[in-house]
């Protein structure tokens, strides 16, 4: 077996189109795809809800959620619901005012690759993102993103933000510094006070628990905390130690 500190050290000089060929060469010789675990999770969330359909209830906030017994009462404006489990999954916008949740707006865009630069790979840098979209029907297209701003809920896209994104990542990437900007826009990143999310049992309510704070995360963990948080539920031992992200930890309860 090769030498793995020399190995990480060669790969680390790496620039950003030779990473992109070694990808590309990988892939190629044996499979190996960085489109793969998505593929996957897609999959298997298909499964997941045709096993169990879902119900959505569109404009219906939870007013009021109390513990009963055996059974969670969630009253919204559209009617009232009674559960055996309830879990606050709902972003920056969670409901509970026990902890200290806060919005993080991040404005990003797309743009679409030239096609003599068919970006394989997701770029990182410490400011920075660009994420190609190399199947379906946003192919040829990337992710650059995005801002951090404390601003509330506000959600408004401004051009000089969207335009200092594109600049930055075309110092890096210089083939997509004319690339035309398909869209713009903006999300907001649910923030705790510590950084880390809050998954596990609620503190004082019983039957309710507590899936949110993912900040920056959210998407890539979703998978992974849905694994868990069923595991929870059910009363198995969960596949990652979760004491880091209990929501009864110092410093993110106001309980």
């Amino acid at each position: 077996m090769a030498d793995l500190g020399k190995l990480v050290d060669e790969l680390s000089s790496l620039t950003v189109i030779e990473a992109a060929e070694l990808s590309k060469l990988l892939e190629e010789k044996w499979g190996v795809s960085a489109a793969a675990p998505v593929a996957v999770a897609a999959a298997g969330g298909g499964a997941a809800a045709a096993a169990a359909p879902v119900r959505l209830l569109r404009g219906a906030p939870a007013a009021c959620i109390e513990a009963h017994g055996t059974t969670v009462i969630i009253t919204t404006p559209a009617e009232r619901i009674e559960a055996a489990q309830f879990i606050d999954c709902t972003g920056a916008w969670a409901h509970d005012a026990a902890f200290a949740i806060k919005p993080v707006k991040g404005q990003m865009l797309a743009v679409e690759l030239p096609p003599e630069f068919p970006l394989p790979i997701t770029v990182r840098t410490e400011h920075f993102y660009i994420v190609p979209r190399i199947a379906g029907p946003n192919a040829g297209r990337a992710i650059i993103g995005a801002t951090v701003e404390d601003v509330g809920f506000d959600k408004q896209v401004h051009a000089a933000q969207i335009d200092a994104l594109h600049r930055q990542a075309a110092g890096l990437l210089p083939q997509i510094a004319n690339a035309r900007v398909i869209e713009s826009w903006s999300g907001l990143r649910p923030a705790t006070l510590d950084g880390l999310p809050l998954i596990g049992a609620h503190p004082t309510k019983q039957r309710c628990w507590l899936a949110t704070g993912h900040y920056r995360n959210g998407i890539l963990l979703s998978p992974a905390t849905a694994h868990v948080m069923a595991q929870l539920i059910v009363g198995e031992q969960t596949a990652t130690p979760l004491e880091a992200f209990a929501p009864c930890r110092p410093g993110v309860s106001r309980v």
